[in-house]
């Protein structure tokens, strides 16, 4: 079965030491440690310097291990980039993720060469989230992206739902760019939410209309091995006990998902 982890983001309202507590208590073994002004600022998102010691002690004290460092909005500078991909490294992560922009494929490709080129001397990744109205929003925009690096230093952090609005088939997707899938966000998306983005109500994992089993299906057949990460915007404004809570039921839908694919294929069915 696939192992999964969860951002500090949903527990934004929270100390780091406790949104580590919080993201250990739901038996998950890794974390996504993020870094957004005025989202999620449990470690300051513009310092290129960080209290390394302080990181490393709440994880230690969580059990976790620290698997993505994630870094969106404006003033994310090419040298505040490199310092987190050495940052990463230094805590023992594999991936450094951040949003893509406004600007054609082609601009996309030329802006990430220097970080990519950093990445993969550091023998870490660098992920770029299909994020709508970018130059990776797209099938064709992912592919021509992705397909300007060989290798896996660039790589997707997938967001399926952004897909789903752009009325793609993200299952169909899989297929096409398993291979680069650095993360996959195990993040639904209901109609309500294309009005209020911020509406967590039916963006948890199971509570909106993306098609689970179909997703879940295509990633096993592509042999994608990597940490499904549990993601919703709006709980970060959650108590972290309820935050907690609404992980905590996401968690158990997946893994039912895949529990339910097992026993498909054990019965040898399609």
């Amino acid at each position: 079965m696939f192992e999964y982890l969860a951002p500090s983001y949903a527990f934004a309202g929270v100390s780091l030491e406790e949104a580590c507590d919080r993201v250990a208590a739901l038996g998950l073994r890794k974390i996504d440690l993020w870094f957004v002004g005025g989202m999620c600022e449990h470690l300051p998102p513009k310092q290129r310097e960080l209290d390394l010691p302080r990181i490393r002690r709440a994880l230690a004290h969580a059990g976790l291990g620290c698997h993505a460092l994630s870094i969106y909005g404006g003033g994310m500078t090419r040298e505040l980039q490199l310092a987190r991909l050495e940052q990463l490294r230094e805590l023992g992560g594999r991936c450094l993720i951040r949003g893509s922009s406004k600007q054609s494929a082609e601009e996309v490709i030329e802006e990430a060469r220097p970080v990519v080129e950093r990445a993969e001397a550091l023998g870490v990744e660098y992920l770029l989230e299909n994020h709508n109205h970018s130059g990776f929003d797209r099938v064709a925009d992912i592919e021509q992206v992705l397909g300007a690096y060989a290798g896996r230093a660039l790589g997707l952090a997938f967001a399926p739902n952004h897909l789903h609005f752009q009325g793609e088939q993200p299952e169909q997707v899989i297929g096409r760019v398993a291979e680069r899938i650095g993360m996959f966000y195990a993040w639904d998306w209901g109609a309500p939410t294309a009005e209020i983005w911020r509406d967590p109500s039916h963006q948890l994992a199971g509570t909106g209309q993306l098609d689970f089993p179909a997703m879940f299906r295509a990633l096993k057949t592509a042999g994608h091995a990597r940490p499904q990460c549990l993601f919703a915007h709006g709980i970060e404004h959650w108590p972290a006990q309820q935050a907690e809570d609404g992980l905590r039921r996401a968690l158990a839908f997946c893994r039912e998902v895949e529990r339910e694919l097992e026993a498909v294929g054990a019965g040898g069915r399609q």
